[in-house]
């Protein structure tokens, strides 16, 4: 009896392994394929071919070395409309230098969150896409609220939560983000939050029907503030809201919130 318990265990340890070998597997294969799919997103966007990589490396490294950081921004060109022809629903781009934060932003007008689990080919993806709530105009808002997974290798909002040091903060304190399908505008960090839904409504503030209302936000936002990052906003500019799951309270988020400059 005793044999035939243990050959059971055995059998049972074996079944455990192959099925933890067979999961770990189909996430790492996921997660390649999916890591592919953005590169090859990100160089179309970007222009970059293999060949074109290395004929800049070749001949224009001295030329290059020599220009500003933002003349190189400025002599950049993107081809956003093959981005569009993926899929019309990309509305922009965001991009935060020094982490992996370079994607497309995706919204769907019938459904907030349509792309909380499709990539932008409305594929199935664990992680899904950056996306906006339709209940924003991302042409005319005050503040444009974009949402993420907080994947825990970093990729989609998994980084946000890094800004809770001072110090990485200071590293990365200008987003990127594109709507205008040309250039991209800067977004200096005013506020970093560590929240959850019911503490702070960051998801209702799109348009400000007034000053009042601008300033209440900005107040508030300042004053969950983790620490001072001297950023102040008026009424009249622009502010981009990036959000992501947090898990040291229930229904926690890890917000920035980024004011055009």
């Amino acid at each position: 009896m005793k044999k035939v318990i243990s050959l059971i265990i055995i059998v049972l340890l074996i079944a455990i392994i192959v099925i933890s070998s067979i999961c770990i597997y189909k996430e790492l294969n996921e997660k390649k394929i999916r890591n592919e799919e953005y590169e090859n997103i990100i160089m179309l966007f970007e222009n970059v071919s293999e060949s074109d990589e290395n004929d800049f490396r070749n001949k224009n490294k001295s030329e290059a070395d020599n220009l500003s950081s933002e003349e190189k921004v400025t002599s950049k060109s993107y081809n956003f409309d093959s981005i569009k022809n993926i899929n019309s629903d990309v509305v922009g781009w965001i991009k935060i230098d020094g982490t992996k934060v370079n994607y497309p932003v995706m919204q769907n007008s019938n459904d907030s969150n349509y792309y909380l689990h499709r990539n932008i080919y409305k594929s199935y993806s664990s992680i899904g896409s950056i996306y906006v709530p339709n209940i924003c105009n991302i042409k005319n808002a005050d503040n444009i609220i974009l949402y993420g997974h907080h994947i825990k290798d970093g990729s989609m909002f998994g980084s946000l939560t890094k800004y809770k040091s001072y110090n990485y903060f200071k590293e990365h304190k200008y987003i990127k983000l594109m709507t205008d399908e040309s250039s991209f505008s800067d977004y200096e960090i005013m506020a970093i939050i560590v929240s959850n839904v019911e503490d702070f409504n960051y998801y209702g503030f799109t348009k400000a029907e007034n000053q009042n209302q601008f300033n209440e936000y900005v107040r508030q936002c300042r004053s969950m503030s983790i620490f001072e990052t001297g950023v102040q906003a008026n009424y009249g500019d622009k502010l981009v809201t990036l959000v992501t799951c947090e898990y040291s309270q229930n229904n926690g988020r890890m917000i920035l919130v980024a004011k055009k400059i």
